[in-house]
């Protein structure tokens, strides 16, 4: 008969699992509830697509006539694309050039009358451009058109930032700015159209109703700002300065492949860039 030898198991303690930390659980916690969203007025939204629609207008018309480079030259006896292409660098250097300038005068007079008076003159450039007589009527026109774009940018998203809650501002921003590339990136086949059933002139054209439309709705469903107390006293000389300073930068390097980056005409415009730039700031 065999013998049965007791075995005596040990008890395990118990080994208690490692608490989580009090940060580590309130992060999760935080991460896993977000914040409501703000809602947004429909004044806001309303502002918003005016804005926004202006913008694409501006976008449209910085590309809009380069399909159209060849019908315009031959619309002008004697002509060359060099003088055509004055028309689109006029408007790129012009926006550049004046951009500042424009958002300084936004602040000082009010944003809703700048970006009203820049549609205006959007709109009287458009028609400007339709009916030049000669290419340097069409060129000057179209720095009047760049000028005007460039009081419509800043004020127009100026005039919408402040009616959005602060976290809801992304937004706002992030649609305003696909307005502009939005406009830019139909506008060439819109001009195409344009050109199959009439001709360049009505490109420019087309853009005089779309402003003045802006200019309506603008001034019914905007309302101005309060200019902040805090704003200094507009600095003519320095803004003139400023304004010289980067037409000059985009002149000498938009032209300078036609010129010669080492030609004469573009050092000098470089230099005349350089002192602006200089006095601009002292």
């Amino acid at each position: 008969m065999r013998r049965q030898i007791p075995v005596v198991l040990s008890k395990v303690p118990d080994i208690p699992l490692a608490e989580e930390s009090p940060t580590v659980s309130d992060n999760r916690a935080q991460s896993s509830i977000r914040a409501p969203l703000e809602p947004v007025s429909p004044r806001a939204w309303r502002a918003l697509s005016v804005a926004s629609l202006a913008t694409v207008l501006v976008g449209f018309n910085s590309t809009a006539t380069n399909i159209a480079l060849d019908d315009i030259q031959a619309g002008f006896i004697g002509a060359t694309a060099a003088d055509i292409g004055w028309g689109v660098a006029g408007f790129f250097i012009g926006t550049a050039a004046f951009l500042p300038l424009a958002g300084r005068l936004a602040d000082r007079i009010g944003r809703k009358r700048i970006f009203q008076l820049g549609l205006l003159a959007f709109a009287l450039s458009a028609v400007f451009s339709a009916t030049a007589g000669t290419v340097i009527t069409l060129n000057l026109s179209r720095v009047l058109q760049a000028f005007a774009g460039a009081a419509i940018l800043p004020a127009s998203l100026a005039l919408v930032l402040p009616l959005f809650p602060e976290s809801r501002r992304t937004t706002a921003v992030g649609l305003w700015s696909a307005a502009g590339p939005l406009g830019a990136g139909v506008a060439p086949g819109v001009a195409a159209l344009i050109l199959a059933n009439a001709g360049w002139r009505v490109v420019y054209l087309v853009s005089a109703p779309v402003a003045l439309l802006m200019f309506w709705a603008g001034q019914r469903l905007l309302k101005e700002l309060p200019t902040p107390p805090d704003q200094q006293k507009l600095d003519l000389v320095g803004a003139a300065a400023g304004t010289l300073a980067i037409g000059a930068a985009v002149t000498a390097i938009m032209q300078g492949r036609i010129w010669g980056y080492t030609s004469a005409l573009t050092a000098l415009v470089a230099a005349v860039g350089v002192l602006s730039f200089v006095v601009f700031i002292y």
